[in-house]
């Protein structure tokens, strides 16, 4: 009984810190700071890539509408990146997000960059 009512306090905990999060997040993505600064100069490498032939137009373009939209929250030294969809963040994360938290923290300092997919409000 006693390990059945420590799980619901965990689980009810977990689900509250989730919904905390999620508030915080969709509140960044209205109200908070624009990461532009950070990618701007991070953009300008992708787009020199593309020039070189190193990167392929799809990347370009699907990369430009998330980078645009990214949030800094200063308090975690974090940008927070939107994503359309789970698939896209796979595709994100294997093609350009360990390269991009290298250029944004030999760069800027950035502690850590994070992918969210935004669910709709139903």
């Amino acid at each position: 009984m006693k390990k059945a009512r420590f799980k619901e306090l965990t689980l009810t905990s977990s689900r509250i810190d989730e919904k905390l999060f999620k508030e915080k997040l969709r509140s960044l993505f209205v109200s908070g700071k624009s990461a532009r600064e950070y990618m701007k100069p991070y953009w300008q490498t992708v787009k020199k890539a593309y020039s070189e032939g190193k990167v392929d137009k799809m990347t370009v373009n699907v990369l430009f509408g998330p980078l645009r939209d990214a949030v800094y929250d200063d308090f975690e030294n974090k940008i927070y990146i939107p994503v359309p969809d789970k698939v896209f963040r796979d595709w994100f994360e294997v093609n350009c997000l360990t390269e991009m938290k290298k250029f944004l923290k030999k760069n800027f300092n950035v502690d850590d960059v994070e992918l969210v997919v935004l669910e709709k409000e139903h």
